[in-house]
């Protein structure tokens, strides 16, 4: 983040005047226009998918015998759809706890420096928690800012996220290491042209920095 253009610690610039009751976010960039939260994916729920189908199984919803994976259990089920995409939000609620958070500190962040126009960006690093598939953080992401209060969207604050996946490394031929990076933009934004551009330059600075090549997979999604 150091090498990226325009800098700034926030809890440096804020160490000696802290402002109560308020959240900040973690730095600024290119003369304040843009905002960047980073949070790492810490914890991995591994075990949710078994309590997800022990819970099933206690109200007599599902019964059978042996080792299954989820997969094989919902295939078999009149609503495996719906359990399906159920327990994808089980999983990724994580990712939606760090969005919901991130966009009170986009807003504050905003009235702290007085740059109500500033793009944002939540950075989600995942180095150990694979259950979390970037598929599944992509749904998380999508079920979240789609949530809406009184026809409004819910998480207005927080324009894009950019995940960094080095807990999911891909086969690329050619190379060593290969890690998903793809990236999100918010459907409530008015930043997108200045969001997506500073994500897909992070994307690549990143590859840079870790020595790694940057190369595009598909259609808003990005390898490294």
């Amino acid at each position: 983040m150091k090498t990226l253009e325009g800098f700034e610690d926030i809890d440096t610039l804020l160490k000696s005047r802290d402002v109560p009751g308020k959240k900040r976010a973690d730095y600024l960039f290119q003369n304040r226009s843009i905002i960047v939260e980073q949070k790492s994916l810490e914890i991995d729920p591994a075990d949710k998918p078994q309590k997800f189908v022990e819970q099933l199984i206690k109200e007599g919803k599902l019964m059978f015998w042996g080792a299954l994976s989820t997969e094989a259990i919902f295939r078999r089920m009149p609503n495996g759809d719906d359990l399906r995409e159920q327990l994808a939000l089980k999983i990724g609620k994580v990712v939606s706890d760090n969005v919901e958070y991130a966009d009170k500190q986009f807003r504050d962040t905003r009235e702290i420096f007085n740059i109500p126009g500033a793009g944002s960006i939540l950075v989600i690093l995942n180095e150990d928690a694979t259950t979390l598939y970037p598929d599944i953080v992509t749904y998380a992401l999508t079920n979240t800012f789609q949530k809406k209060v009184e026809d409004e969207y819910r998480y207005r604050n927080a324009d894009g996220v950019l995940l960094i996946s080095e807990a999911h490394p891909v086969e690329t031929p050619g190379f060593q290491k290969s890690f998903p990076i793809q990236p999100y933009v918010a459907p409530a934004t008015e930043n997108s042209s200045d969001v997506s551009a500073f994500m897909k330059m992070m994307a690549t600075r990143w590859a840079q920095f870790n020595g790694a090549a940057f190369i595009r997979a598909r259609a808003g999604a990005s390898k490294s």
